[in-house]
C-alpha cells in the first residue's frame, strides 16, 4: 500500500496567519478585468504557452511520476494567464538544492484551466513543492496582488493531481507566500517564477 504525500505544513498556507482580506475576491476583480489594456491582450502570442515572462516552459520527464493541475469556477478571470512550477530538492552537504522540473502556463478559458507535465516528477521526500498563480493585473509577470496558490510538501511518492477551486487562491502580498525550500529565495514569484 503506498503512503500518501504528506503536507508538510498541514496546510495549503492559506490559513497559517492569513488576513481575511487576502481571500480571493472575484467579484473584486471584474473591474480590473474589464479596464485593463495588457499586452497579452493586444498580442496574445506575446506571452505564448512557451514561455512565461521570458523563461521557457520546463518538463523534465526525467521522473515516472505525473503533474497535473487543473483550477475551476475562474470565469471572472477569463483570458488571464495562469502559470504553474513544481520544484524538487536534493539533499547536498547538509542543506537542500532546488531545481525546477515543472513550469507551465496556460489561459483560463470558460473559467478553466488544465497544465500537465508527464513523466515529471520523482519519488522525493525532500520537502518538494508546486506552486501556481493567476495573472490578476494582466502585466505579464509574477507579483503583489496577483493570486496564488501553493503546496509546501514533505515529499510525494505519487503523481501531483489537484483541482484548484476558485476559493483557495489567495491575493498575493508580501508576507502571504514564500519561495520554495531549498531555492534560496525568499519570495514566492521569484522563488518559484523567477529566472
Amino acid at each position: 500500500m503506498k503512503t500518501p504525500y504528506f503536507v508538510l505544513l498541514g496546510c495549503l498556507l492559506a490559513a497559517c496567519g492569513q488576513e481575511d482580506d487576502s481571500q480571493l475576491a472575484l467579484d473584486e476583480l471584474a473591474p480590473q478585468r474589464a479596464t485593463a489594456a495588457t499586452a497579452a491582450e493586444a498580442d496574445p502570442s506575446s506571452l505564448g504557452g512557451d514561455s512565461v515572462a521570458g523563461l521557457r516552459d520546463v518538463c523534465a520527464r526525467t521522473g515516472h511520476l505525473d503533474f497535473r493541475v487543473k483550477g475551476r469556477g475562474l470565469s471572472r478571470l477569463e483570458g488571464r494567464r495562469v502559470v504553474v512550477a513544481a520544484y524538487e530538492n536534493a539533499t547536498l552537504g547538509g542543506g537542500l538544492s532546488a531545481q525546477r522540473v515543472v513550469l507551465r502556463s496556460g489561459v483560463i478559458r470558460s473559467g478553466a484551466f488544465s497544465l500537465s507535465c508527464d513523466r515529471s516528477l520523482r519519488e522525493n521526500y525532500a520537502y518538494p513543492s508546486w506552486a501556481a498563480y493567476v495573472d490578476a493585473d494582466g502585466n505579464g509577470v509574477c507579483n503583489n496582488g496577483d493570486l496564488a496558490y501553493q503546496m509546501q510538501l514533505y515529499g510525494w511518492n505519487r503523481s501531483v493531481d489537484h483541482e484548484i477551486a476558485a476559493a483557495e487562491w489567495l491575493r498575493l502580498a508580501p508576507a502571504s507566500h514564500r519561495g520554495p525550500l531549498g531555492s534560496r529565495a525568499s519570495d514566492f514569484c521569484s522563488g518559484y517564477f523567477g529566472k
